[in-house]
């Protein structure tokens, strides 16, 4: 019955989730603007409709982001480019939005390599976090920014400069979270995301870098807590985010709520570990 439990589970998530991860909203393609390479992203002709229902669906199931449609993504994408980068988005007559090109690699693809060696791979973790950081330092319309979708297909690394660019910015978090929740959250993506393509051995090190980049015990609290207050839907978006099957995410999860409480406890002198025989809500 146990085994059949755990099937039923991993189904009734990972289905979902891959369905969510995969189903394409925006077409994307490079082209020049004059001396400069560009691309442009354009809603596909579906987005609309899924977009609004999975809106809905996010509300119902408590999830902590929404995704952008129209002139509000326009006008985010304009915003955070121009005050990050100071870089100019505009939108054609069309709709479609053409944002200057960065030149470099997804710290996904680069995380995946199997040549590129692990020096090189938390050179470009540690320069993801600081530039996340560098985001959520931004102070805009009464609170710092967050990204919303902080996940690791999300920021192109450019290793000649030791640096790195966050990108997408058509997800939101919802308006009554604090700047701290938000943050959280980020982090939250982040970690999760970056850990789909680790060892376990080198999961403390992806902590290591991320506690001397926020260094704030409440921040660390409110990530542990945003794993551990969980529902069905949470679990389902949370796992798409990180392109995980619902067996891998528990997992995942597990290790790194285990670091979380090693972090918490060590930052804030309070004892964060579960009680003995506890349940972590989702599994």
């Amino acid at each position: 019955m146990n085994r059949l439990n755990q099937i039923w589970k991993d189904l009734s998530v990972s289905w979902p989730a891959a369905m969510i991860a995969g189903l394409p909203v925006n077409r994307s393609r490079v082209l020049m603007d004059g001396s400069r390479r560009c691309r442009i992203k354009t809603r596909c002709w579906h987005s609309r409709l899924m977009i609004a229902a999975g809106n809905g669906i996010y509300r119902i199931w408590g999830v902590p982001f929404r995704i952008l449609t129209g002139a509000e993504w326009a006008k985010r994408e304009e915003l955070i480019h121009y005050r990050l980068y100071g870089e100019d988005v505009r939108r054609d007559k069309q709709g479609q939005l053409i944002l200057p090109m960065k030149d470099g690699i997804d710290l996904a693809d680069l995380l995946g390599s199997p040549v590129i060696p692990w020096d090189a791979k938390r050179e470009a973790l540690k320069d993801a976090l600081q530039a996340l950081a560098r985001l959520h330092d931004l102070a805009g319309e009464g609170a710092p920014f967050s990204h919303g979708d902080a996940i690791v297909s999300n920021v192109v690394c450019l290793p000649s400069d030791r640096a790195a660019c966050w990108v997408d910015f058509e997800t939101v978090h919802i308006s009554n979270l604090s700047s701290l929740q938000r943050q959280a959250d980020d982090i939250r993506a982040f970690v999760m995301s970056a850990a789909r393509y680790l060892p376990a051995g080198r999961l403390k090190e992806l902590f290591d870098l991320a506690g001397g980049v926020y260094q704030t015990p409440a921040l660390w609290e409110q990530v542990r807590y945003s794993l551990m207050d969980l529902n069905y839907g949470r679990t389902v978006v949370y796992a798409a985010q990180a392109k995980m099957r619902y067996a891998q995410w528990i997992e995942t999860r597990s290790a790194v709520l285990r670091l979380l409480e090693e972090k918490t406890c060590a930052l804030s002198g309070r004892d964060w570990s579960l009680p003995a025989g506890a349940r972590l809500a989702g599994e």
